[in-house]
């Protein structure tokens, strides 16, 4: 947790502490409605931005997997049910999603990822999350590795627009389940 995170958390601190004061002023001024509008809405920003991550793990839509799963270059062809979305980190940001897919979709996926460019067979997991992101990685394009792990097939892939945080991706597979697991990690 950097710096700026805690002065964050500081400052929401005081802003909590502050709304019961400034109620307290507007009342004794005769002003309670108003006082008790500011206030809450003091609070209602604070709390809402300690349940940011809360909120984005209950609210993920199916619509919002499939353009997280478009940075990995992967489309579920049939229907789909999220069983879990974990979103943890501020002002990084990590994301677990487990899906359950068909088995069409699940074999057609492993048979993309083992015939995708430089498939190889690994003996470790994490090409992007443990690179240093050097120049050749250029902004605004998408980069993908396809291996097999551990008996799961995985694709991860990586991609920064412009200047911002890069988003790296690491979807994995199995064969003895239907289920889909992904990692949004933009770190």
């Amino acid at each position: 947790m950097g710096v700026g995170v805690l002065v964050g958390y500081a400052i929401i601190l005081l802003l909590l502490i502050l709304s019961p004061i400034i109620f307290f002023i507007f009342r004794k001024n005769g002003k309670t409605k108003i006082g008790l509008l500011i206030s809450g809405i003091i609070v209602f920003f604070c709390i809402s931005f300690l349940f940011t991550n809360t909120i984005a793990s209950f609210s993920h839509t199916q619509s919002d997997v499939e353009k997280d799963l478009d940075y990995a270059n992967i489309e579920l062809l049939e229907d789909f049910e999220i069983l879990n979305n974990e979103v943890t980190g501020i002002p990084e940001r990590f994301q677990k999603t487990t899906l359950k897919i068909t088995e069409n979709d699940k074999n057609r996926l492993i048979r993309e990822i083992e015939n995708g460019k430089d498939y190889s067979i690994r003996k470790s997991s994490c090409v992007f999350l443990c690179f240093e992101y050097p120049k050749e990685l250029k902004s605004n394009k998408s980069y993908f590795v396809n291996y097999k792990f551990n008996e799961e097939y995985v694709r991860e892939s990586y991609f920064k627009k412009d200047d911002y945080v890069p988003i790296i991706m690491v979807v994995s597979l199995s064969l003895e389940s239907n289920k889909l697991e992904y990692e949004r990690i933009e770190n």
